[in-house]
């Protein structure tokens, strides 16, 4: 008779992993959002363990780096990036915290290489 253990091991392997239909694709694991090439940053999201992350092609100014830890990002050394993780709360996830965050680092980064703002569409966040 088999063990409970082995059991429920063997559920899991039928069981899709979580927030994906049987038969879908997974989704990339960190992916990558939005990327301005001009400043040589790129933003990312990751689904476990649920964070943003920026990255950059060079070393960012302090400026930068101030608003980084500011808006509670962390270096990684694993993924060379700076991430912070999602919280969850009654409202929703503070996701677009991190966009928000990325977004005024492109803008720093471009006003430092005497670039003017990105031009940006208006999807609703600020």
């Amino acid at each position: 008779m088999p063990r409970h253990s082995t059991q429920t091991q063997e559920k899991e392997r039928q069981q899709p992993p979580r927030g994906r239909q049987p038969g879908q694709a997974p989704r990339a694991n960190p992916r990558s959002c939005e990327k301005d090439s001009v400043v040589g940053a790129e933003y990312l999201t990751r689904n476990d363990p649920d964070e943003v992350m920026i990255r950059f092609t060079e070393k960012p100014s302090q400026a930068v780096l101030g608003f980084l830890k500011d808006n509670e990002f962390r270096w990684s050394r694993k993924d060379h990036a700076w991430r912070r993780s999602i919280r969850f709360n009654t409202t929703g996830q503070d996701g677009d915290a991190g966009r928000r965050a990325y977004r005024k680092v492109v803008d720093i980064l471009r006003i430092e290489k005497g670039i003017g703002p990105a031009q940006r569409r208006d999807d609703g966040l600020q």
